[in-house]
């Protein structure tokens, strides 16, 4: 069996520095895995990245600001993952990241049943990509919900008016990807 290499890298005073690990077994994490010493050279050419949250460089802000649609995964009460497409805006003064939606929406019903869940939210563009991990709430405020329509118009296009909208926030607590 090859040996399982873990490949990670983290923003450090402002450079990006990678950090390798020789893990003895098979270690399932959210990091990348390679078992075949070939490929860890080519997987270390493209290293998932953990962020700073309170100090994202400014690509990443870029991406999240440019138009991109993105995934979101929640869990059914059954346990199995729910993937939908959704446009997401990202606040990083708050780490907020909001999705609008409609109150009937799988999603939403997915959160609310079962509120302490975690949520994925990933966008990519071709071999970029960011995940934004974090606990979701939904809110029918109109005041939040406003909030959330007028970033949502600001990055992708004025929605059409729903009497029946919501907004999903997820305050977000990680962030990895590719960039």
């Amino acid at each position: 069996m090859w040996p399982i290499h873990k490949i990670e890298c983290k923003w450090v005073f402002g450079k990006l520095r990678p950090y390798f690990a020789r893990l003895p077994g098979a270690v399932v994490s959210h990091l990348r895995l390679v078992t075949n010493p070939a490929l860890a050279s080519i997987a270390a050419n493209f290293p998932l990245m953990t962020f700073d949250l309170d100090a994202l460089p400014p690509e990443a802000v870029q991406f999240l600001n440019d138009r991109h649609l993105a995934t979101l995964t929640t869990l059914r009460v059954d346990g199995s993952p729910h993937v939908t497409p959704v446009g997401v805006t990202y606040e990083s003064s708050t780490n907020l990241a909001r999705i609008i939606t409609r109150q009937s929406a799988v999603k939403v019903t997915n959160v609310q049943q079962k509120p302490d869940q975690s949520v994925a939210i990933c966008q990519h563009d071709g071999g970029r990509w960011l995940t934004l991990y974090g606990q979701a709430t939904v809110s029918s405020e109109p005041d939040r919900v406003a909030v959330a329509v007028e970033r949502y118009a600001t990055r992708y296009r004025q929605p059409t008016p729903r009497p029946d909208r919501v907004v999903m926030e997820v305050k977000v607590r990680d962030l990895k990807g590719h960039l």
